[in-house]
């Protein structure tokens, strides 16, 4: 072997290790950019899932099932009472407000997708609870709505007659129950007990610190 072919074969080498070396550090990047990517998500719908989770918490004495089929406006306020939800509130206020009912319908829909990307980011193991929770967040506010529309109905075709408070209040229980907030109400408290039992909102807490 002549001085240029050793030469040759040691570039030849020396190249191979210099490629060897930039595929491990793109690996290793490409590696740590996941893992970054992944606790950026998990932290946003963790902080999702712990703000709702903490506006139910603190709205459970109001979600009343003997008084709410006359008055949604507290139960609400009180589930929307976030920054996150701010734009939402004024809905109850003015329920027929098309900009508003836009408003609304859009971040039902968000909230809805964020909860598919909850269970995907953690799987079915851990993030099932708390994408059925989320969704269930969202039907209990759809159904308030829904019931708010009911109330201002009923006064409107009370006016000019004389209809009996029993009669009034038999028409909205009827109105809560065929239209499902009795059952969200229901739902969503049996998903919210199995959560704080399991200590699911520590579970993914801890499963966000290991992803770092």
């Amino acid at each position: 072997m002549t001085t240029s072919d050793i030469i040759n074969l040691c570039l030849t080498i020396v190249t191979i290790i210099i490629a060897t070396i930039a595929l491990l550090q793109t690996q290793k990047q490409t590696k740590l950019s996941n893992k970054q990517h992944l606790f950026d998500r998990r932290s946003e719908k963790y902080l999702l899932f712990k703000d709702l989770l903490s506006l139910y918490r603190s709205s459970r004495r109001v979600l009343d099932k003997g008084n709410i089929a006359e008055l949604v406006e507290i139960p609400f306020g009180c589930l929307t009472n976030s920054a996150r939800l701010e734009m939402v509130y004024t809905l109850i206020k003015c329920p027929t407000d098309d900009q508003l009912r836009k408003v609304f319908l859009t971040k039902c829909e968000e909230l809805e997708h964020s909860a598919e990307e909850t269970r995907l980011i953690w799987g079915e193991s851990m993030g099932e609870l708390p994408a059925l929770f989320i969704k269930q967040y969202v039907q209990l506010l759809k159904t308030l709505y829904e019931q708010q529309l009911m109330i201002i109905a009923a006064r409107e075709d009370s006016e000019g007659k004389i209809i009996r408070h029993e009669d009034m209040q038999k028409r909205l229980r009827e109105s809560a129950q065929n239209g499902g907030l009795m059952d969200a109400i229901d739902t969503i408290a049996v998903t919210f007990k199995e959560i704080e039992s399991t200590c699911v909102e520590i579970k993914l807490a801890e499963s966000i610190k290991l992803v770092k």
